[in-house]
């Protein structure tokens, strides 16, 4: 990282599968214009090196707005399988401080509806910000604005194919691939 990233943790009660995001930006560099999104492990409450999924964005490609209404949809490139009970976070960075995203702190007031007051804290994970991507200081009274969508699957009959692109042909015997109901 050439950045200044941040992190936000989350933990789901049972496993899933993330499959996509949203983030909510202030402000982009549209000069140094590139900014990065991670899906990552944690270990000991930080977040670590482990990156499961990446994307990296043109700024110009990502929404701002001035109240933290327009989300920023990162949709991952396939769905990530995170295990319940465990600590992930994501973290965003841009290439320059200029690229700024909507936190909320307590205390502070909401920018959606300025007549009210932070009080409690939007998520029970915790946000994190860095220099350079590997050592983390806790922000305990902020959470990132964020919002995370699950892959659903529907159950039903499935294909398999397989290709042999090899010059010789073998004939297999009948049912020669067994598979299970939930695995």
């Amino acid at each position: 990282w050439r950045t200044d990233p941040v992190a936000q943790s989350f933990v789901f009660p049972e496993d899933r599968f993330l499959a996509a995001f949203d983030v909510y930006f202030q402000s982009v560099d549209l000069v140094n214009n590139k900014i990065l999104v991670e899906v990552r492990s944690m270990i000991n409450g930080y977040p670590s090196s482990e990156v499961l999924a990446s994307k990296e964005y043109l700024a110009e490609n990502v929404p701002v707005s001035d109240d933290a209404t327009v989300p920023h949809r990162v949709t991952l490139d396939f769905p990530v399988f995170l295990r319940g009970g465990t600590e992930y976070c994501f973290v965003v960075g841009g290439w320059t401080p200029d690229t700024r995203i909507w936190v909320a702190k307590m205390g502070g007031t909401d920018v959606t509806n300025p007549e009210k007051t932070v009080e409690t804290q939007p998520s029970l994970g915790s946000s994190f910000r860095s220099q350079n991507g590997s050592t983390w200081n806790a922000e305990q009274l902020e959470d990132i604005k964020y919002t995370l969508y699950v892959a659903r699957f529907v159950e039903g009959d499935m294909n398999v194919v397989f290709e042999n692109t090899a010059m010789g042909v073998e004939m297999l015997d009948a049912n020669p691939f067994e598979t299970q109901l939930g695995s």
